[in-house]
């Protein structure tokens, strides 16, 4: 994240990971997870590059 931003781009961009966090973190709970796993927040497929090596 290398993007200048404002307060009002920096709060959407900060509720939307922690709703995610928040999100993932259940997911792992109700997956087996014990609660006090680390939960490793990978980027979505559709940000992935594929092909390099």
């Amino acid at each position: 994240m290398s993007k200048k931003m404002n307060v009002e781009e920096a709060h959407e961009y900060v509720k939307g990971a922690v709703t995610r966090f928040i999100r993932a973190s259940k997911e792992a709970i109700k997956l087996g997870a014990h609660e006090s796993a680390i939960v490793d927040m990978r980027s979505s497929l559709t940000t992935r590059s594929f092909g390099r090596n």
